[in-house]
């Protein structure tokens, strides 16, 4: 195959996909003859919730720039003072203070929430008052539930962009309502960066079609037609060092056919649903897609405050969740959600409901579906 034979978006069906397990064995050969490995950094992922995987980015490349421009869709410039959740975060050097400076950024590690850190970062929140807040999903859904229980005033942000886990609506109608600030869903991955974003309208994601070739797929890798689920291929159109081609991400969402009339002029995606790797098993080998798991609370948002999936070694399915105790129709809606799921499942496996206090964040990344059967 030569580059030349690429000429149509139809042409990239002609390429193999890469998976993660060939990502995983073959890290090195996917460099770049012309690749120096000291103007690139090395990145590493997956470990938590699929298979870990690790990929070199070239210093050259502007990923910054790209996320720029999804914030400009918010209302937010980069010179704006911001807030951040995620996992590791470091206080940033002199020379980097220097770069942004008048800049203000107010970092929280979100693998460590204890009450004195948490109380610390929302005390500097308040007094800087930042535009932005930014964060994994679980790390911001935790730190608003500490203000709520507790209390606490803090500023209005003019946005807040949430990441790397499935944004569900109670999750958003939390964090809305205890910051004051439109929640933005934002998709990428540590892989490829800056995929798809949501514009102001919060609707639909759209993708960076400019920087990546997106293809939604079928479990025999065909497109799948517009508002069906498939899985998620990803090519890099930036990184020449080190080529991600047709790259199998491992999340589902659909493509949305539909024009959005924000202004926006980039194509849209549905937002994404859940794993491939997270699927429910049975015992007579039949599957049951985590996406559709991760909807099941969509029509009562407000019932309850978070919710996870887990089926046991011996296939039982548990459902945790949280509920919110200023709703009284809780009982009707587990019924109704119940009896959907004992439908979809078919007296197959058992099925419980368990009221928790917290679902478990594993260092701010929520995982919403978790199936502990190994696979034969």
């Amino acid at each position: 195959m030569h580059p030349n034979d690429i000429r149509e978006p139809e042409d990239y069906l002609k390429i193999p996909i890469l998976t993660k397990n060939e990502l995983r064995k073959n890290t090195e050969k996917l460099l770049s003859v012309d690749a120096n490995l000291s103007e690139m950094r090395k990145l590493a992922t997956g470990g938590s919730t699929g298979v870990p995987v690790t990929v070199y980015a070239s210093h050259s490349v502007p990923t910054e720039v790209f996320t720029w421009r999804e914030m400009s869709w918010w209302g937010i410039d980069p010179s704006m003072g911001g807030a951040y959740c995620w996992r590791g975060m470091k206080r940033s050097g002199t020379l980097n203070k220097l770069l942004w400076w008048p800049t203000r950024k107010i970092r929280l590690d979100a693998s460590e929430m204890t009450k004195e850190k948490m109380d610390e970062f929302l005390r500097q929140y308040n007094k800087y008052k930042p535009q932005l807040l930014q964060g994994y999903v679980g790390a911001i859904h935790y730190l608003a539930t500490y203000v709520k229980e507790n209390n606490i005033k803090v500023a209005k942000p003019h946005a807040i962009w949430v990441t790397s886990a499935v944004l569900e609506k109670s999750h958003r109608n939390l964090i809305e309502s205890v910051f004051g600030g439109p929640v933005y869903d934002q998709y990428g991955s540590c892989e490829v960066y800056s995929l798809a974003a949501q514009c102001a309208q919060k609707k639909d994601l759209h993708w960076n079609h400019d920087i990546r070739h997106v293809e939604f797929l079928d479990d025999d890798d065909k497109p799948v037609d517009a508002g069906v689920m498939g899985k998620i291929v990803v090519t890099d159109l930036e990184e020449y060092m080190f080529p991600m081609i047709r790259y199998e991400i491992g999340d589902r969402a659909s493509w949305v056919a539909d024009p959005c009339d924000c202004g926006v002029n980039l194509p849209l995606m549905s937002k994404v649903s859940g794993r491939v790797t997270d699927m429910f098993k049975m015992p007579d080998g039949t599957k049951i897609a985590g996406d559709y798991m991760t909807t099941v609370f969509d029509d009562y948002p407000d019932v309850v405050e978070a919710f996870q999936f887990r089926q046991l070694k011996d296939y039982t399915m548990k459902l945790f969740y949280v509920p919110d105790a200023t709703h009284d129709g809780l009982d009707e809606v587990l019924a109704k959600v119940k009896a959907e799921l004992e439908a979809r499942l078919k007296g197959k496996v058992p099925l419980v409901f368990e009221s928790v206090e917290q679902i478990p964040h594993d260092r701010g990344k929520l995982r919403y579906v978790i199936c502990e059967v190994e696979d034969d």
